[in-house]
């Protein structure tokens, strides 16, 4: 949350998620940010430009999220 987002997201989880890898896709499907979750489960966003985002974290299971950055 919050989603649409202008700057970070944030992960309600009860699992432990900081460092965690995650990946933002574009929609062609190009990698467009490649880092570890922040320890308040938080990832930021502000480099990318507006539009449609994948999130997907490696270690989950390869769980994909939708995210909106305006």
């Amino acid at each position: 949350y919050p989603n649409p987002t202008v700057a970070k997201i944030f992960f309600d989880t009860k699992e432990a998620i900081s460092n965690e890898s995650v990946s933002v896709y574009n929609n062609a499907g190009q990698v467009v940010l490649s880092k570890n979750i922040d320890s308040d489960h938080s990832l930021d966003l502000t480099s990318l430009s507006s539009g449609t985002y994948l999130i997907q974290f490696a270690n989950q299971k390869f769980k994909t999220f939708k995210i909106i950055k305006r």
